[in-house]
């Protein structure tokens, strides 16, 4: 259960991002966590279980992947970009908003769009320079339904 305190910190766990992948026995799942501070975030983990890798950021710090500093990448056009996106649950407009999205992307010319499955991981992928870029709507830390009313 989700209670307020009167600390200037809060932890954000998403204790399972790819809950679907992992009840489909897909391998694209992760757990993250990150530190706030007065509401800014200060650092953050992402832990892959299934590949051994946990990336970790600190504000002012820099990235890094299994203690290896990492960085975006250097690709600046879109022609050479591969980007990853998510689908929020609702199948309704926001759906089809972002189907266009990626039609407009694919017409235009770019290398790919991956939807994987785990935004926590698609992120560390854009730190990582994995991926060039990341899009999805209504998209926010994992927060408990009592810590939202």
């Amino acid at each position: 259960m989700y209670s307020k305190t009167s600390s200037e910190y809060t932890w954000i766990i998403d204790p399972l991002d790819g809950t679907n992948n992992f009840a489909s026995g897909l391998p694209i799942f992760c757990v993250s966590i990150a530190l706030a501070r007065n509401d800014e975030i200060t650092l953050g983990a992402i832990y892959d279980a299934t590949r051994g890798e946990l990336f970790c950021a600190e504000k002012g710090s820099g990235a890094h992947l299994n203690d290896k500093r990492i960085s975006v990448t250097k690709i600046d056009r879109l022609e050479d970009a591969l980007l990853v996106t998510g689908f929020y649950y609702d199948r309704g407009e926001d759906m089809m908003e972002n189907l266009e999205r990626i039609k407009k992307f694919l017409v235009g010319g770019l290398l790919g769009v991956r939807r994987l499955g785990a935004a926590a991981l698609d992120l560390a992928y854009v730190a990582s320079g994995r991926a060039s870029g990341f899009w999805e709507f209504i998209l926010s830390p994992w927060i408990s339904p009592q810590a939202r009313s």
